[in-house]
């Protein structure tokens, strides 16, 4: 019942397919991912048919009626992703802000610089946009699998004790994003009554995007538990952490006491654990912050909440959609492919190459 999934990331315009299929029939390999691909080669097809038929070849992008032939299935088939491969819904919304993103900046930036008039109201509704787009990313991400995280521990582990790890982290998400929710609502409910000076919008709106991505970011932690962990699984984890927590209170009077050796114990000591068990590293610094305000200090949890609010609000992160943007041109003109290729064919046969990249 085990399928075995080779992974092709074709770096050389010229692979030889006849010895990659060789190699998938030696190890009698199932499907073939094919990284960075968006179509399927033909003569890769006929390589695999000579020599073992009916091997699955996976591009990134869901394959057309014409190539189904070649492909038979795709990543966004295994993953029930939308016809381009991306997940259908969240990354697409997150797609509009960044072209709205796009269009209010520029249109700032010539209606102050080209007419001599600006508009004083496209950095405020941009900064509302990018609080909204970078918690939505943190969404997808999470719906993805694709924070940063530590998973070198992960993989020294037994399929069996790894599951029960990844349910141990992703508990430990649902228990921040948990913690996360009503000082969210808290910092909602004190910025309504700012209002914004050019928009004369409550400010509330713009802050509400950390409440929303909270909410929606639980939603997608316990929909990973029920869909990859067992009941059992859940319990135990469940019940551990209580455990772990209700020590930690129950030592809330000493913790008081010890000062600085709380920021090695948390931030440390906890941050290091949870690094190390594979919790995202965002989530890992998250959980250990609270956990240090709850039992060590006497400051409201909404200091998170405002301390996010501030770190995604700087005016000078708004070049990032434009970078987002700037990329996603260039891939699409083709100026990326045409500036490697250059820079294969200078560099390309000098030992280490590649990183001159």
């Amino acid at each position: 019942g085990v399928r075995v999934v080779a992974a092709f990331n074709p770096w050389d315009d010229h692979p030889d397919y006849d010895e990659l299929a060789d190699i998938i029939a030696a190890i009698d390999a199932d499907a073939i991912m094919l990284d960075t691909l968006a179509e399927v080669p033909a003569e890769l097809r006929a390589a695999l048919d000579r020599r073992k038929p009916g091997v699955v070849l996976a591009p990134e992008r869901r394959p057309e009626d014409r190539e189904l032939a070649l492909a038979r299935s795709s990543w966004a088939q295994w993953y029930d992703l939308g016809p381009d491969g991306s997940e259908p819904g969240q990354p697409e919304r997150a797609a509009i802000l960044v072209v709205l993103e796009t269009v209010i900046l520029f249109a700032g930036v010539v209606s102050r610089y080209v007419f001599d008039a600006p508009l004083t109201w496209t950095d405020e509704l941009a900064s509302i946009l990018f609080l909204w787009l970078a918690m939505l990313g943190a969404v997808i991400a999470l719906r993805r699998g694709e924070h940063m995280r530590l998973a070198t521990f992960l993989n020294w582990m037994s399929p069996a004790r790894r599951a029960w790890v990844e349910t141990l982290g992703t508990c430990t998400v649902v228990l921040f994003v948990a913690m996360l929710l009503l000082p969210s609502y808290d910092h909602i409910v004190d910025q309504w009554i700012v209002t914004t000076p050019a928009l004369e919008w409550h400010d509330g709106v713009r802050v509400a995007a950390i409440g929303v991505g909270a909410v929606l970011m639980l939603a997608i932690a316990l929909a990973r538990l029920l869909e990859r962990s067992s009941a059992a699984e859940v319990v135990s984890c469940v019940v551990l952490i209580a455990a772990l927590v209700g020590a930690l209170w129950f030592l809330k009077p000493v913790l008081m006491t010890l000062g600085n050796i709380n920021l090695l114990i948390f931030f440390v000591g906890l941050v290091g654990l949870c690094v190390a068990l594979g919790v995202p590293i965002a989530f890992s610094f998250g959980i250990a912050t609270m956990g240090y305000l709850v039992l060590t200090t006497t400051a409201p949890l909404t200091i998170v909440v405002n301390r996010m609010d501030e770190g995604m609000s700087h005016i000078i992160l708004l070049a990032v959609p434009l970078f987002v943007f700037l990329g996603a041109l260039i891939e699409m003109t083709g100026l990326a492919r045409a500036m490697a290729d250059f820079l294969a064919s200078l560099l390309g046969h000098v030992r280490g190459g590649l990183q001159y990249f």
